[in-house]
């Protein structure tokens, strides 16, 4: 499941995605439909699962627009859903996401933080330095103070 945003991009690609739910077997790579009582039961699975996930979300957004999108920055949506701050931001401005944003910088180990450091730069070598991705929005938005970036 994807959750795009025409206030991002006019296409349903990856600069429109605001964030996804992967629907994945709790015991498995995969779902098994090969027999009839498999595919029951992984209806019964995935019917759960999408009233858990799709229908609950889609329905905080139904009752009231602005409280879903705060309630994106909650840790369990936000990362259940891989959620992207630019979203939230674009609704409530930069100082709204800023502790989050400090909560993630603060989570990445020092060689992601290094490459945080290594973007302020120059540095555009790694896949989320070229596209929409919170980190890249972290920095392009001087949502952190990194401190000096020339020391490693």
């Amino acid at each position: 499941m994807a959750i795009w945003s025409k206030k991002l991009d006019k296409t349903s690609d990856n600069k429109s995605r605001v964030g996804g739910y992967s629907f994945q077997h709790p015991k498995h790579y995969y779902y098994d439909i090969s027999t009839e009582s498999n595919l029951s039961e992984i209806m019964e699975l995935l019917a759960t699962d999408i009233n858990k996930y799709a229908i609950t979300l889609t329905d905080k957004f139904e009752d009231d627009f602005l409280e879903a999108v705060k309630s994106l920055l909650d840790d369990e949506i936000f990362d259940r859903y891989d959620i992207r701050l630019e979203y939230v931001a674009l609704h409530f401005g930069n100082e709204f996401v800023r502790d989050k944003a400090k909560k993630i910088y603060d989570s990445l180990n020092d060689t992601w933080q290094q490459q945080m450091k290594d973007y302020k730069e120059g540095d555009r070598s790694k896949q989320w330095m070229l596209n929409p991705s919170n980190l890249r929005y972290i920095m392009d938005n001087n949502l952190i103070d990194i401190g000096n970036c020339s020391e490693t």
